[in-house]
């Protein structure tokens, strides 16, 4: 699993950013921004977000226990002299309190599972569809949550409340906008994974269901935060702790998402990883520009990713082309190929394409190179004695990232190099033989 889906690495992404804001006024940020950046509402210390930040790491990993977390941070707090604002002492905005203390830690820590226990569920989809939303403990005034469910969409089976993992309805209820648990302050609900035939026979779905596994957003990918007069020194404090992941328009921040999920243009995706992250957001050692160094990798030796699919670089790879907005579809791209035949191997290679194509189809591979430029195409196809030209004439899943290969490597700019994240099935549409070169017209299986 790649790093980045731990509960601790979640709690590592998470910004520190002091603010002045109460809880109440920082509803009026976006919910994803509230959950991306680490905060302790009415706190303006610095060193006291960042030592509350360390103490969730520390808890996450399963390194210290609630109980010992608590204590480090009262400690803390009396340390930096810390004191509640008037009135607000015993209160749940008095940071020295247990009650306040266990709402920062267990919402930031329950966050944290609910994240990475989503992003595991979308693996298991065949044998576990579904999911019930469940009590998993008392809490002191329990919420009426059937009724919320009805006023969400939801609907119950044998008095359940079941729906599909990936079903819009664990958005709805949550109170972060959040398709995972905790989804309320101190809520005692959780999930529970239904099975596919318990599913199928309590009439969630049908037998001929099927579920396609869903890549969790980043934390980043919708952060957009209207904050109406907000003053200089309050953006400028944002801006700072931030350190180059947002941008102010106006009075509304937005996100960059720098190795996220958030859609961009080609050209606009290139504005986003021009700018190298320096600040240690991931913790000691942890470069955090993955998509970036991924993207480097791939233009200094594309084969090494093509090869190593399950690495981390592989997977930072195809979550940048992912996000990055697909051609238009009637646009022709090409791909030259070519084979040794006098080579074992090589004759073997290509009498195995030569029987898919003759099938009516052939595979195409994961980031399976094509591009604009047909002088490349055919410059690539000229190697060896037996040739294939490729013309693809329609398509829905082709990335451009000829723009992003010019900038981070100029000599490589007239490649303009198209790609296509995942693996499938070219159609042959016409298939012509002039000499030692096939010719194939085809188009993107969907």
């Amino acid at each position: 699993m790649p790093f980045s889906r731990t509960d601790e690495a979640y709690l590592r992404r998470k910004k520190d950013v002091p603010t002045d804001l109460t809880t109440r006024e920082m509803q009026l940020l976006d919910a994803q921004l509230r959950e991306r950046m680490f905060w302790s509402a009415t706190v303006n210390n610095a060193r006291v977000v960042q030592n509350m930040h360390a103490v969730s790491n520390a808890l996450a990993s399963g390194k210290i226990s609630m109980s010992d977390a608590r204590l480090t941070i009262s400690k803390m707090l009396q340390k930096t002299g810390y004191k509640p604002a008037d009135g607000t002492k015993g209160s749940i905005r008095d940071l020295t309190t247990t009650r306040r203390l266990n709402l920062i830690l267990q919402t930031n820590l329950e966050m944290a599972r609910g994240y990475a226990h989503h992003a595991e569920a979308q693996e298991d989809l065949d044998l576990y569809p579904c999911q019930e939303l469940i009590r998993i403990r008392n809490s002191r005034v329990p919420r009426d949550w059937k009724t919320r469910w009805h006023a969400s969409g939801g609907k119950l089976y044998n008095g359940r409340m079941i729906a599909e993992i990936n079903s819009p309805i664990w958005k709805n209820i949550s109170r972060f906008d959040l398709p995972y648990p905790p989804f309320d302050f101190n809520s005692g609900m959780g999930v529970m994974p239904i099975r596919r035939d318990e599913a199928i026979k309590l009439g969630v779905i049908s037998k001929d269901s099927v579920q396609e596994r869903k890549e969790l957003p980043s934390m980043n990918e919708n952060l957009e935060a209207q904050i109406e007069n907000a003053t200089p020194e309050l953006k400028a404090k944002i801006s700072e702790q931030l350190q180059g992941l947002a941008q102010w328009q106006g009075d509304k921040l937005v996100f960059t998402d720098p190795n996220g999920t958030k859609p961009y243009s080609d050209t606009a995706i290139v504005n986003v990883l021009k700018n190298k992250i320096t600040a240690n957001i991931y913790g000691a050692g942890v470069d955090p520009n993955h998509q970036r160094n991924a993207l480097i990798e791939w233009t200094k030796n594309s084969n090494y990713i093509k090869n190593h699919t399950t690495t981390d670089k592989a997977y930072h790879f195809g979550r940048l082309l992912n996000r990055i907005e697909p051609m238009e579809s009637s646009e022709e791209i090409y791909r030259g190929m070519s084979w040794n035949t006098k080579v074992e191997s090589q004759k073997m290679a290509f009498d195995k394409f030569l029987a898919e194509v003759d099938s009516g189809d052939f595979t195409r591979s994961t980031f399976e190179s094509y591009t604009k430029n047909i002088d490349t195409a055919l410059e690539y196809g000229a190697k060896h004695n037996q040739r294939v030209f490729i013309t693809v004439i329609k398509h829905g899943n082709a990335k451009y990232i000829g723009n992003l290969v010019k900038h981070f490597h100029p000599d490589n700019a007239q490649e303009m190099e198209v790609l296509f994240s995942k693996g499938g099935k070219m159609k042959i549409l016409k298939k012509e033989v002039k000499g030692d070169t096939i010719y194939l017209t085809v188009e993107e299986v969907l």
